[in-house]
Parts: C-alpha cells; structure tokens; sequence
C-alpha cells in the first residue's frame, strides 16, 4: 500500500521551478505565488477571465437570457457580474450580445 494510500501526504509534482520540498504538501499561498509567477495573473484573476470568457461565449453562440447567463459562468449574484462584465468590457452584456452579432464585438 503506497504511503498516500494509507493516509500520508504526498507532494504533486508541479513542475520545474516550483519551490517545493518533495515530502512537503505546497502551502496555497507558495501556490498561489508559483502560479501567479508562471501565469502572470492571480488565481482569482484567472477565474474571472474563464468566466467571463465563458459568459462572452454564451452571448455570442446562445439564445441564453441574459439573467440566466451569470449563474451559468459561476457569478452567484447577478449585480456583481454586471458590474465585473461592464468593467471589463466596456458595455453591457445586451449591448455586448448585439454589437457581437452584428460583427463589432
């Protein structure tokens, strides 16, 4: 039974440069840092652009309502998202929605 089995830690290996011990387990803030160091953005950051990716996906491709858009991206409250989506894009998702199909967005 190999020691990860029986209950014992077992470090992953995440790569070259990742400033783990190999019987440690990471701490999240030493991978926080490694992964904000590799990727350029925080964890946090990182989600929010998958979401809103995701959110800029369904309004282009889907017939979605625009309310039903948010909780399908992982926003639980539809007032942040429509702020974090009008700080990030500069508009709102209706109009995001209309200029997108109409070959500005």
């Amino acid at each position: 039974m190999s020691s990860a089995a029986a209950g014992g830690t077992k470090s992953a290996n995440l790569g070259p440069g990742c400033p783990t011990a190999s019987s440690a387990t990471p701490t999240p803030s030493l991978l926080e840092r490694y992964f904000r160091k590799t990727v350029g953005r925080t964890v946090v950051q990182e989600l929010q652009r998958v979401r809103l990716e995701k959110a800029c996906d369904l309004l282009r491709h889907s017939e979605t309502p625009i309310g039903e858009i948010g909780p399908l991206c992982g926003y639980g409250d539809e007032t942040y998202f429509k702020v974090i989506f009008r700080r990030a894009y500069g508009k709102s998702m209706r109009d995001y929605r209309r200029d997108a199909r109409k070959g500005n967005g």
